[in-house]
């Protein structure tokens, strides 16, 4: 072939790496905006982070302006922006989480038994829900069109299909499932032999005459169209936080059991598509942010709606060609932090709801086990307990955990303020000569408080009146249509109405007034309606206009409703006692890492302890664990750092976080560098200008905690020690060198599995393990210069050979001498005069 001039891509294999087990794959639990609860979600940058679970969180304000917000993404960014490569983030949140519902407009859930019969309607109000709990989704809209193809008679029709058929004047209208696939005609002519049609009548809906007599198919005039749905989602842009609008659709939905189009309908939330193996950018911003409804909301005189075993189909018989209207988001009871599951904060937020605090080393492990294998039925862990897997290895290759938002001071209600309800009331206008299209809008006068209905003030700024043509003559009573006065209501959060949405609940779309001539005074009485309020905390603005026949009036003056009830404030600091948040996560953490053996916990409190709150908190740890019988060294898996660092948000702004997501990124590149044996070192941490709340560093050395640091070179941690009071292992790189030897020696020994037990297995064992310990030892493991002083690697022998091999098993014991990182010195350079001299000081 000839060569053409240009570049040539030639492809070289990356280098296959040093064959050890990842140390540097770290575990986050913690708070965030949305995404999936209690499932962990391998993430490889920050950017797929920002994807699933959103940006910055935040769950109370201060009584100073501040805000309190979650400290996961933070820690993420940091431990990303640092040169991590990987990590596993676990979203926690109480049981009472709630995603936003969006209803479906115009669509009527219809259902028969598989052994024939009608068409039962079981639903006219089918709701998705946000892919994910939280109040992520408050701001969000849906909205759905019909999509109608008109097709002739032998036009192919497939199974799953909905047809509609009309006749030439519209008030006869059926829907039907096809089948089979099969011409239109055919299929037509079999549901109305089968009676499955289901009839909607123009003229009394919802009722479902029988079919037209005297006819098998469609007679002629009569059109035959194929249905499907197409969906949208909007969220409206927002000038104060200059965040841009958004917009995402679902084009040609199916209808019916077996479509082969997208079916929307029921599909599984975020943790379900990950379970279904589906890639991470199933679950991204730009994915399809909607959830199918709960099956098992939906009841039928068989019990749960199942659509699975079921013949159902949807009925769009009020949906028009248009994405119109858009409806809001269904937001229930409560407030942003109570749908966000965080309304009380508390150690159960970050634990398994079955853990208790006498599960720790084996019992923990079987309980584990038995909830995850054995159990009926099995299920998943929750909260940090998650990070021990699910009928998969997708964590197994974590080796640090930590959980930054288990440091919060806690948040208690504000008693909510007096409730004051508002009103919108329709009322004739005295003036018969105006314009049809001329509405006039004031202030309606003051009416006393009635009872309240939500636990929001309700507010409508605008009375609106309404012209009624009178005349003289008495038409036919069929020339005169039902005159429709329906108000618009709209809200938004900024004042020009930039963000604007209709009102999201409690009012009704419109008032039918009966024909003025009929009625019995000379002025149609008009409708008063109640409209309730059921917002988040904070500002709002409202604006109200009348429609009719089309034709609409001016937008009313603008009314302001300031939200107050259901909002939080913050607690005192927390005292140091067993029963604090902190005290009772570290104790899980450490109770998992040391029953794991494989798992090594970063530790952090409150900023606003001081060096006796932090010492008597390491106090309580070491009493609680080094008195239990298997508690001898599982202090070793865990380290506590402090203080707090100031780090720049997104928006330039310093905020103090705990230093997790820093020191696990300096740990990573330590880990690639140097080995999961070194020290952190004296580097500066990453996005860290300073640290919240100097203490001294002495104190808290002498207490068992790391502190952090303002050095030369930046933000540092000063000492790199576990909570063991052990001097064999109170450094981290010791402990850290055995998780990673268990690590290899798990992989290592699945290699031999189901291998001849002989000697031969026990000679490739020893073989293969001084390779690697070999590798270890060059790399500065281990404490000696020749592989005899650093380690030995022994199988049995002799009667203990035998007595393993008549039991079907096979033991390798492996010795190690670790090194000992170097301890900071500090050199004092001293200037007298033109002399220079050094001194070294503790």
């Amino acid at each position: 072939m000839r060569r053409l001039p240009g570049v040539s891509v030639i492809d070289v294999p990356s280098p296959a790496g040093d064959g050890l087990p990842p140390m540097d794959v770290p575990v986050l639990v913690g708070f965030a905006e949305r995404g999936p609860l209690h499932r962990p979600v391998l993430l490889e940058d920050a950017a797929q982070y920002a994807a699933v679970f959103g940006g910055t969180l935040d769950l109370v304000s201060a009584d100073d302006g501040t805000v309190c917000r979650a400290h996961l993404s933070a820690a993420v960014n940091a431990f990303f922006a640092g040169g991590g490569r990987r990590c596993h983030v676990i979203r926690v949140a109480g049981a009472q989480a709630l995603a936003s519902r969006f209803e479906v407009p115009g669509l009527a859930l219809f259902w028969r038994r598989s052994n024939g019969g009608a068409w039962l309607r079981i639903s006219d109000h089918l709701t998705l829900r946000a892919s994910s709990p939280g109040a992520w989704a408050d701001r969000f809209e849906l909205s759905s069109r019909l999509r109608s193809v008109a097709l002739h008679d032998q036009a192919l029709v497939a199974l799953g299909d909905v047809l509609r058929i009309r006749d030439g004047s519209g008030l006869e209208s059926g829907y039907l499932r096809v089948t089979k696939a099969s011409t239109a005609s055919t299929a037509i002519a079999s549901a109305l032999a089968a009676n499955v049609v289901c009839w909607m009548s123009t003229s009394s809906p919802p009722s479902m005459p029988s079919p037209p007599s005297g006819f098998a198919s469609p007679p002629p005039g009569w059109i035959i169209e194929s249905l499907s749905l197409d969906l949208a989602v909007r969220e409206p842009a927002n000038l104060q936080t200059q965040q841009a609008g958004s917009r995402w659709q679902r084009e040609q939905c199916g209808l019916a059991a077996g479509s082969p189009l997208t079916m929307p309908w029921f599909e599984g939330d975020a943790v379900e598509r990950l379970d279904l193996g589906q890639p991470l950018r199933e679950l991204s911003g730009g994915a399809w942010p909607l959830a199918g409804a709960k099956v098992d909301e939906i009841d039928t005189d068989e019990g749960p709606f199942k659509p699975q075993h079921m013949e159902w189909m949807l009925v769009p018989h009020g949906v028009s060609a248009f994405f119109e209207p858009w409806m809001p988001a269904q937001l229930g009871q409560g407030d942003a932090l109570e749908r966000n599951g965080l309304a009380h904060y508390s150690s159960a937020l970050f634990v398994d709801p079955a853990w208790s605090a006498e599960l720790h080393g084996a019992a923990l492990s079987a309980w584990a086990d038995q909830t995850r294998y054995f159990g009926a039925p099995t299920r998943r862990l929750q909260g940090l307990h998650a990070a021990l897997g699910f009928h998969d290895n997708a964590v197994r290759e974590a080796s640090w955990i930590a959980v930054p938002d288990a440091v919060h001071v806690g948040w208690e209600p504000v008693a909510a303020p007096p409730v004051v309800n508002g009103y919108l009331a329709l009322s004739p206008d005295s003036d018969c000569s105006c314009d049809p299209a001329d509405f006039a809008l004031c202030t309606p006068p003051p009416r006393a408080p009635a009872a309240p209905v939500l636990s929001l003030p309700t507010l409508v700024p605008a009375e609106v009146a309404w012209f009624i043509f009178m005349t003289g003559a008495s038409p036919p009573s069929d020339a005169w249509p039902h005159l429709e006065v329906r108000v618009e209501i709209q809200i938004a959060a900024t004042a020009d109405f930039s963000d604007q949405r209709p009102l999201p609940q409690g009012f009704s779309p419109g008032a039918i007034v009966p024909n003025p001539l009929d009625a019995t005074p000379e002025w149609a009485q008009p409708v008063p309606t109640q409209v309730p309020l059921n917002l988040p905390a904070g500002l709002y603005f409202l604006r109200a206009r009348a429609w009719r026949s089309g034709l609409h009036s001016p937008w009313s003056a603008t009314a302001t409703v300031l939200a107050r009830a259901g909002t939080r404030r913050l607690l005192s600091p927390p005292t140091v006692q067993v029963d604090s948040v902190a005290y009772q996560v570290h104790a899980a953490l450490i109770d998992l890492a040391s029953t794991t053996r494989e798992h090594f916990a970063l530790l952090s409190v409150p900023a606003q302890w001081d060096e006796a709150a932090l010492t008597h908190h390491v106090s309580l740890l070491r009493q609680g664990i080094e008195q239990r019988q298997d508690g001898a060294h599982s202090l070793s898996f865990a380290a506590l750092h402090h203080p707090w660092l100031q780090q720049r948000d997104p928006d330039g702004l310093s905020v103090p976080h705990p230093p997790e997501g820093s020191l696990l990124a300096q740990y990573a590149l330590r880990t690639r560098s140097k080995g999961s044996w070194s020290a952190a070192g004296l580097d500066a941490l990453v996005l860290s200008h300073g640290v919240a709340a100097p203490l001294d560093p002495g104190l808290l050395e002498a207490a068992g905690i790391n502190p952090i640091e303002v050095r030369p070179r930046g933000v540092s941690a000063t000492r790199a020690a576990t909570l063991d009071t052990d001097t064999d292992w109170s450094a981290i790189g010791v402990r850290r060198l055995f998780i990673l030897l268990r690590k290899l020696a798990r992989r290592e020994g699945e290699r031999y599995a189901f291998e001849p037990n002989g000697a031969a297995l026990r000679r490739s064992l020893e073989r293969g393990f001084e390779v690697v310990l070999l590798r270890l030892m060059q790399g500065g493991a281990f404490l000696g210069t020749t592989a005899s002083e650093c380690y030995s690697v022994r199988t049995a022998t002799g009667l203990q050979l035998d007595q393993e091999i008549e039991r079907g098993q096979c033991s390798l014991e492996i010795r190690v001498a670790p090194s000992r990182p170097l301890r900071f010195l500090t050199l004092y350079v001293v200037r007298s005069g033109e002399q220079w001299q050094l001194e070294e000081r503790d």
